[in-house]
Parts: C-alpha cells; sequence; structure tokens
C-alpha cells in the first residue's frame, strides 16, 4: 500500500487515533504502546522499528487489558467482497489476502487506513528469503516447508488472476497495490502468514488490530487472547441471534428467507441487494457481471444496476462519504457480533513489554509462519525422516536387521 513516509511517531498517533474511533478500548493507565525503545540490560524491551507494548505498572493476572470489538477485524467472511468469495467458492488463508489488498488499494478510503498503515510491507518470513539465504535452511524441516509454500503461493495467484479477469471493475491497481503483481501478493501473503488470528467460526482467521502488537515469547507470555468461537454460522452474531431462537411450524418458510439472507450477509454479501441488481437481466450474456459490494452492515457500497449511470466524482463521493461514516465503530448491533478480549494470565514487572503467545511451538514453526525464533525454547524439536532411519540402520546392523526394523516402524 503506497503510504506517505512518516516518522513511527507519527504512524503510532494515526493508529492510536484509529483505536479511538473504532472503539478498540485498552487500559491506558496500565500499559502503553511504543516504538522502538533502546534496549537494557535485564529488560524486556520492544524489537527495533516495531510497535510493542509495555506494563506501566505491575500486572495482575487475569486482569483485562484490551477490548477488541469483533467488527474491527478484517474477515474475509464480513468483507465488501463476500459475496463474490461466495460466487467463486473462496476461502481460508487466500481470501483473507485477496481482503487485504483490496483494503489496501483503497488507500486512506479504507476503513481500516489507520490500522493498515501502522504494518510493515512485508513480514520477513523464509518464504520471501532469497536463494542464497535459504542456502541456511537447506536440509530442514523449514527448508522443505518453504518448498511446498512456494508452489501452494504460485497456485493461489493464478486463482487469483483468474478472479482479477472476471471482475477488472473491482480489482484495481492503485496505491501501490498492483493485482497483477506476484511479490505484492507473496507481501500480503507474508503479513497474514505472521499476524492472522483465529476469531470464530464465522470469520474464521482474521487481521486482529491491537493483538498483533503484543509480540510472542515461548514459555513466559503474559497475555492472551480469548474469544466466544463458538458464534451463530449465519450472521457471526454471539448475542441475541434471531436464529438461534425456536420458530413455530407457520414460520419455517420465513424461517429459510431468514437464514438465506443472514447467510448472504456473513458469507457474500447480500442475495437480496444482488437478486435487485439482476432483475431483468437473466438473458444477458454479454460484458462483465459486476458484483454487490456490502459494507459491514451488509449495505452496498457501489451500485451494479446496469441502468444506472454513476460518474467518476459520485463514486469518489460515495467512498469518502463510506470512509468516513461507515467505519466499522461499535454500536447496539456492533455490540452483538462480541469482542475478543486481551486478559493477563501471567503478571508483568513494571517497565517490561507485556508478551503474547502464539503457542506452544518449535523454533522451526516460528521461523517458518513468523519470521523469527527464540533463543530458549522448550519445545525445539528434530525431525528424522524414516528414509534417514533406515540408512543409518543398515549401516550398523545387517540387511536383514534393517528390514526387520522397517516391517515393526511401518506398523
Amino acid at each position: 500500500m503506497a503510504i506517505v513516509a512518516q516518522s513511527g511517531e507519527e504512524t503510532l498517533r494515526v493508529l492510536l487515533e484509529w483505536f479511538e474511533k473504532n472503539k478498540v478500548t485498552y487500559n491506558e493507565e496500565a500499559i502503553k504502546v511504543v516504538t522502538q525503545q533502546q534496549t537494557q540490560g535485564g529488560s524486556n524491551i520492544v524489537s527495533p522499528n516495531g510497535i510493542g507494548v509495555v506494563a506501566k505498572r505491575a500486572l495482575i493476572d487475569e486482569e483485562p487489558l484490551v477490548m477488541i470489538p469483533k467488527c474491527a477485524v478484517i474477515s474475509s467472511a464480513s468483507s465488501a467482497l463476500a459475496n463474490i468469495f461466495e460466487d467463486e467458492g473462496l476461502g481460508g488463508s487466500l481470501a483473507l489476502c485477496i481482503t487485504v489488498m483490496y483494503e489496501m488499494a483503497q488507500g486512506d478510503e479504507s476503513p481500516w487506513y489507520g490500522y493498515l498503515q501502522s504494518l510493515p510491507r512485508r513480514a520477513d518470513i523464509p518464504l520471501l528469503w532469497d536463494a542464497e539465504s535459504l542456502k541456511w535452511l537447506a536440509g530442514t524441516d523449514v527448508g522443505k516447508w518453504v518448498e511446498r509454500d512456494e508452489k501452494n503461493v504460485r497456485d493461489d495467484f493464478g486463482v487469483l488472476q483468474t478472479l482479477v479477469a472476471d471482475y477488472p471493475s473491482v480489482f484495481v491497481s492503485q496505491n501501490g497495490v498492483r493485482w497483477d503483481d506476484f511479490e505484492c501478493f507473496m507481501d500480503t501473503t507474508s503479513l497474514v502468514s505472521s499476524r492472522a488470528f483465529m476469531v470464530d467460526e464465522f470469520r474464521g482467521n482474521s487481521m486482529v488490530p491491537f493483538a498483533d502488537i503484543f509480540n510472542h515469547l515461548t514459555s513466559a507470555a503474559n497475555v492472551h487472547i480469548e474469544s466466544e468461537e463458538a458464534v451463530c454460522l449465519l450472521c457471526g452474531n454471539e448475542f441475541g441471534c434471531e436464529h438461534t431462537e425456536p420458530l413455530d411450524d407457520s414460520d419455517d418458510e420465513s424461517e429459510h428467507e431468514d437464514h438465506d439472507d443472514c447467510e448472504s450477509h456473513g458469507e457474500s454479501g447480500s442475495d437480496e441487494w444482488s437478486d435487485e441488481g439482476s432483475e431483468g437481466s437473466e438473458d444477458e450474456s454479454d460484458g462483465e457481471e459486476i458484483p454487490i459490494l456490502v459494507d459491514y452492515n451488509g449495505i452496498p457500497v457501489i451500485d451494479s444496476s446496469d441502468d444506472m449511470d454513476v460518474d467518476d466524482d459520485d463514486d469518489k463521493d460515495k467512498a469518502s462519504d463510506k470512509n468516513e461514516d461507515d467505519s466499522p465503530k461499535m454500536d447496539d448491533d456492533d455490540m452483538l457480533s462480541g469482542t475478543l478480549d486481551m486478559v493477563v494470565y501471567q503478571p508483568c514487572n513494571a517497565g517490561s513489554e507485556v508478551f503474547n503467545t502464539y503457542g506452544d511451538h518449535g523454533s522451526a514453526y516460528l521461523l517458518h509462519r513468523y519470521g523469527f525464533c527464540d533463543t530458549d525454547n522448550d519445545f525445539d524439536s528434530v525431525s528424522l525422516d524414516t528414509s534417514d532411519i533406515m540408512q543409518a540402520i543398515s549401516v550398523a546392523v545387517s540387511e536383514k536387521r534393517a528390514a526387520d526394523v522397517a516391517v515393526i516402524i511401518a506398523r
């Protein structure tokens, strides 16, 4: 995403303003979000050129620190592209990568601009290393995983190119995002790989502002993220969902219709709007079918009617209005979606960095997924291929004995 170069302090200021606007709240008396600091002996301070969280006082077990509305996360299931993803059968990390690229392409008109401008251009994961650097991984698990990843990412990029060709008016290269640029796609893939969190069964893996500021420390983290994952699969609501309320037999038909409407809101925009945009055009097979892009409340952000002409100025005005009025702010309806909460589970001393945990993983996994390793990791391990074991046994014992061991291993 093309962003005017600015200082770390300015980047942080814009991010904190975005938090306030979108009701992402944190205990300012207990913690502070900081940019690069000098590392002092014996202290845990954020890594250079990054953003982290430092305790302003001693943190207490089970103390809530951050509340993140689910309506503030970037999720493919609730994005403006959700109806396209459902039509094309796309999901998972690819759909999230495309969603993030789409929002980056909107520049400062994206409701998530304040968050996106705080992200690095890419994460330094091995998938993006040059050939000389990858030599250091030869023969390791990470080296094998990178080879697999390269193929998968190129396959995903091919799927993206088909999508861009089918919807050229939606996927417009702008603001530093080029949809036909493999490197641009790789950069976004690295960010999603290193920063996405599982939110719930409806939203899946999503980009979660503020949660990704906390750095990881194996076996010594201070906070973890809590979220209700069992939400309505049709609308994503955690509270007050109409689909969980029993209806009498006379309402069977309307219940089915409600499910369809809500499913399209969560998965693919809104069939209601899509039907309106396609009425009277069932026999038209020429030209591109313009999809309905919806905002976070299921309201279209562009008009797909073939009979309506919208000039460029009106489009720009609508985009500006969308940025000012349709940002994912918390209201009573948004509260139904629930929140993600960062809660203390191990004490932290005043002045120390507050760490999250990305799970109990060895250094190979951490390097592959996030681009870093812990110097002291109790979960480190070494994996051996069966072929390597058999080769070693055949050298040490007879061929017959090696064959007998192979049979035992195969069981």
